[in-house]
């Protein structure tokens, strides 16, 4: 493999680097050198740090002949972590390595991986013979490249980044490559969001470090991992469109024509998402793979978990091993009494098989891999047999879906018919939980979960839509709601999200959507049996990892509980209170702090309620904390770390004490304590836009007679839309609007407005405009007590 990257600004590059190094520690390919696309001179000392890391300190990199400056999570990484490129003028021009590398290597052994821009390429194309080769560049590469693997372009049209920077360099190249080629659509790494694990590995770990820290963005696209992952991987998780070739315009936008068609050593296609969860899943276990240096660790979980049914007493369980270091792997099956282990394999062994079975409907089945040091995560496989589709519109219609083993149902095309799924394994009585993973791909239409289905004119089904879902049920064909309830989803963002319907025979119906209660009804039900269905109408679904359970298996918990969201920190003397939404199956939360970016985190507590207050803090040191939510399946992925700065009490005016949000943007000293020193020209300029806030805490609720407040003096327009307000809950859940600042304030001057509002309020605030950042110089409070 050869790897070229414009590593600099985006930070998807770096978990590139991360998949790249996991299969080599897995011996499946060999990384002989890496390019550096972009002008960025830190991009390359990032990269000897990140192999470093992995123990290849020796992988050589080459650069671009205008590379210049250090760039910016780039040079950090490389400040940060151990490497021995000095300088990126150290390094050897690409397209000098690039000939080296291939004429080093056995005729067509080498892949090409791009994940940036193609001046690299285009400089080897036009190369000539030289004192690594008498072949010229275009010649080199029909003899010694296997495969070009490119993360660019947009089909089977349009424009895309990595083309449209350099578009005379993918002008050229495009036109002009001379071996295979296989292109990843930038649509198909927005299906894939990985790297959300990443908060559970050590904080010295340069990829956690990026996305974590530095950037705090994740689970995050995933463009060039999708190539990387096929490149070595191989076709079987994805669909192509491989007849014909991919053309480029002197823009850098891209079109596929079905003619030419090469074939053969010369063969292009680009690829198509064919089945997420075993993709999304096996990027994530390979980014968490841990360094093959011989250091005792964890090995790799399994992915893609499948089974398949031989006959009525056989199923053949199969894997993908993603571990260097397994000694071993476990086959668990649920029973009445949860999983228990029914078989154990060597280490590279990726399959099982079960005979006398009395059943292989409505099987549950896990794997993990295990050695000294610990086990892995698992695997799960639910097997359910024959499914059919119901189309009421057009009966006579092909199916819109199939049906993937426990990981893929997806509709092949967009339409605007009522078409559902339903599982024929039987009629499923009233104790059920239903878990399902969702995606949509279009702006309109609803999601259909169909359950006591009997036919088109009787059912009950949860009925998704952009704005609302609801229970609804349909008898003799009468349609009728049972509840509803306002949801937020965006259907443009393709990250899948889980919902669970739990029934009960008392007639309790809930719904959970990403760990959080959105329904909980009564009814009594019309019926209390039937078959479960997925559907939709005018939208493009896609369903995964589909699974139900029914008495007595309702109850078991087989997965780990979702990340807690939604969490606040408010300082105080000495203390911060952090509180979060409560995470639907979580039976505990962990609560975890580091007194600096610097330092590990630690377990502070355990609760089992969504709120915690660490108290005997050191005041004003700013404090970092992560919480995690657990249940007996294990810890779910942890959430993101939350800030808080502890404010001595009579810190504010008046013997109240400053609160607000922590942190600032930019310089470290513009925090919320300098709305309150008197000063125009020192600000709180707050780290994020849209939620930041600064106010004050009076003890006892007070009524307040006016506002007084200056704006930044670089930014006075950003208090435009702002809004002072009082409350007295902690966290303003209970908030009324005091005042809203509608004009421009003058600078380096306090604006008075009266307030006529004389309901006493223990916690006041302002809060900056929605996509603005919270800029403001001073504000203070004229208050009166509550007598």
């Amino acid at each position: 493999i050869i790897f070229d990257s414009d590593m600099s600004s985006d930070w998807d590059d770096v978990g590139d680097a991360a998949i790249l190094h996991g299969l080599a520690s897995l011996g499946e390919c060999e990384i002989i050198g890496m390019m550096v696309s972009s002008t960025n001179g830190g991009t390359a000392l990032c990269m000897d740090a990140i192999n470093t890391y992995y123990g290849k300190p020796d992988i050589p990199i080459g650069v671009r002949p205008d590379t210049g400056g250090l760039g910016m999570y780039a040079a950090r990484i490389a400040t940060e972590f151990s490497h021995d490129l000095a300088s990126p003028k150290d390094c050897p021009l690409a397209v000098d390595l690039y000939r080296k590398l291939l004429a080093e290597s056995p005729d067509k052994s080498v892949v090409i991986v791009t994940v940036g821009y193609l001046n690299n390429l285009e400089a080897l194309l036009k190369s000539e013979s030289d004192k690594h080769s008498p072949l010229n560049g275009k010649e080199l590469i029909r003899k010694k490249v296997k495969v070009w693997a490119c993360a660019g372009g947009a089909y089977p049209k349009g424009s895309e980044f990595n083309f449209a920077v350099e578009p005379s360099a993918a002008h050229y190249v495009i036109n002009h490559w001379p071996t295979a080629a296989t292109f990843t659509t930038f649509r198909l790494g927005h299906t894939y969001f990985t790297c959300g694990r990443l908060p559970q590995l050590p904080r010295k770990h340069p990829i956690r470090r990026v996305y974590v820290d530095i950037k705090n963005k994740y689970p995050y696209p995933s463009w060039g991992q999708v190539a990387i992952l096929q490149a070595i991987r191989g076709d079987e998780q994805w669909g192509k469109v491989d007849v014909g070739r991919n053309n480029a315009n002197p823009n850098g936008s891209n079109y596929w024509t079905k003619t030419p068609d090469p074939t053969g050593p010369d063969d292009q296609a680009y690829l198509l998402a064919k089945a997420r969860t075993p993709v999304r899943d096996t990027m994530d276990a390979l980014i968490m793979l841990p360094p093959n240096d011989g250091k005792a660790s964890i090995p790799g979980e399994p992915t893609d978990l499948r089974a398949t049914v031989i006959d009525s007493s056989r199923i053949n369980l199969q894997w993908t091993d993603n571990a260097f270091n397994e000694e071993r792997f476990i086959i668990e099956r649920r029973g009445d009494d949860g999983y228990q282990q029914i078989g154990m394999v060597a280490a590279n062994v990726t399959s099982y098989s079960l005979e006398g079975l009395t059943s292989t409907a409505n099987r549950s089945f896990r794997v993990k891999a295990s050695n000294a040091t610990g086990d892995s995560c698992y695997a799960y496989v639910w097997v359910y047999t024959g499914w059919t589709e119901y189309n009421f519109q057009s009966p006579d219609a092909l199916p819109l879906y199939h049906y993937y083993q426990h990981s893929h149902l997806r509709n092949a095309k967009a339409g605007g018919d009522d078409h559902i799924t339903i599982n024929n394994d039987s009629a499923h009585g009233r104790e059920l939980t239903i878990d399902v993973d969702t995606v949509t791909q279009a702006r309109r239409g609803n999601l259909y979960v169909y359950f006591f289905y009997q036919n088109k004119d009787n059912w009950y089904r949860l009925n998704y839509g952009v704005k609302t879902c609801t229970f609804e049920k349909r008898v003799n064909g009468n349609t009728k709601r049972i509840a509803q309830a306002s949801v937020e989803f965006d259907p443009t963002v393709r990250v899948l999200r889980p919902w669970r319907i739990e029934v009960t025979p008392a007639g309790q119906l809930k719904f959970i959507d990403k760990g959080v209660l959105v329904l909980n009804v009564m009814d009594a039900f019309s019926f209390h049996s039937g078959k479960i269905g997925l559907g939709g109408v005018g939208r493009t679904p896609v369903w995964e990892s589909f699974r139900f359970s029914t008495s007595p298996h309702r109850q078991l918990v087989e997965t780990p509980p979702l990340p807690p969201h939604g969490i606040i920190a408010i300082s105080g003397d000495g203390q911060v209170e952090l509180s979060w939404k409560a995470v639907h199956g979580a039976e505990r939360y962990t609560v975890k702090v580091s007194p600096s970016r610097l330092e590990p985190f630690v377990n502070v507590t355990t609760v089992t309620e969504p709120s915690f207050t660490h108290t005997n803090l050191t005041n004003d040191r700013q404090y970092h904390y992560v919480v995690s939510a657990t249940n007996t399946a294990g810890e779910g992925q942890i959430s993101k770390a939350i800030h808080g700065r502890p404010i001595a009490r009579g810190s504010g005016p008046g013997g109240s004490t400053i609160i607000g949000t922590p942190g600032s943007f930019g310089r470290h000293d513009n925090t919320i304590q300098k709305v309150f020193d008197g000063n125009f020209m020192t600000i709180f300029d707050a780290p994020k836009p849209s939620g930041a806030w600064v106010g004050l805490d009076y003890g006892t609720p007070r009524i307040v007679t006016a506002v007084k407040y200056a704006p930044s003096p670089y930014h006075s327009k950003r208090m435009v839309a702002g809004k002072f307000q009082g409350a007295n809950q902690p966290d303003f859940s209970d908030a009324v609007t005091l005042f809203t600042v509608t004009d421009v304030p003058p600078i380096k001057k306090i604006t008075s407005q009266p307030i006529k509002n004389r309901t006493p309020f223990r916690y006041l605030r302002y809060i900056g405009p929605d996509h603005c950042y919270c800029n403001v110089a001073e504000m203070t409070f004229e208050v009166s007590n509550a007598d």
